[in-house]
């Protein structure tokens, strides 16, 4: 038997018992390599290679299974212990509580800087603790003089529940999603004039979100402009289901 061989279901023994550390693995592997590659079919030799991961103890975990089966291809008789799929375990564990302390601390921040937007929309409000970093911004809301104005230059009434969103919030900067007053323009579309209240990628970055003018409901039906499909689309029934119900959802799922 050759010494590479001979180190090699050494250290899978090693392996499926548990008696290296990530660190030493990984070393071992790196420095033996090219021989690995050589020695081992394609299959073995991807099964061992220890993946990239930020968990310490993923790539161990993947390689003693690799190694398990090697050894029990060929006959080779180990002890399997499983501290590496516990200390695994332990080590997700921590990441989960320390990204749930996160999460709590940031909302907690939110809420202190932007207690209106939290009475007003509670499950976007709370959705924001999956998606706002220190790039994304809200914008305190608007007094009454804009909406005279934007009535004056557009010749129309922004509806009642768009105007208490802004007055909310004057803007919105999330991945994904941003709604700005200052930035609120008319766009022909497929023949239709709509207003451009500002970008969600529902389906594509840029999507636009419409307000169409010439509708005269209670509540106030949103769409979207989906530019890789040139189409409009209904996005929600009203300015508030925007908010609460698509917006949060989206935040939750990213």
């Amino acid at each position: 038997m050759s010494m590479i061989k001979e180190q090699f279901i050494e250290q899978m023994i090693n392996l499926a018992s548990c008696r290296t550390s990530p660190e030493e693995w990984s070393s071992w592997w790196n420095n033996h390599n090219e021989q690995l590659e050589s020695f081992l079919n394609r299959g073995e030799y991807l099964r061992l290679k220890p993946i990239m991961h930020g968990f310490r103890w993923v790539p161990i975990v993947h390689s003693q299974k690799g190694a398990i089966k090697y050894l029990d291809d060929n006959n080779i008789l180990y002890v399997k212990e499983n501290s590496y799929q516990e200390n695994y375990e332990n080590e997700l564990n921590e990441s989960i509580k320390a990204n749930r302390e996160m999460k709590k601390q940031r909302l907690i921040k939110i809420k202190a800087e932007y207690p209106e937007i939290f009475n007003r929309y509670p499950k976007f409000s709370n959705s924001l603790q999956y998606n706002f970093d220190e790039s994304d911004f809200i914008q305190v809301g608007l007094n009454n003089d804009k909406f005279e104005e934007f009535k004056i230059t557009s010749g129309i009434k922004m509806p009642e529940d768009i105007t208490n969103f802004f007055k909310t919030a004057s803007a919105i900067s999330l991945e994904g999603i941003r709604i700005e007053f200052e930035h609120i323009y008319p766009l022909e579309l497929l023949g239709k004039t709509y207003y451009v209240l500002g970008e969600f990628w529902k389906e594509a970055d840029g999507d636009l979100v419409l307000w169409d003018p010439s509708e005269s409901n209670d509540l106030t039906k949103i769409y979207y402009y989906a530019h890789e499909q040139n189409k409009i689309k209904l996005l929600s029934k009203s300015f508030e289901d925007l908010i609460e119900k698509v917006f949060a959802n989206y935040n939750k799922n990213l």
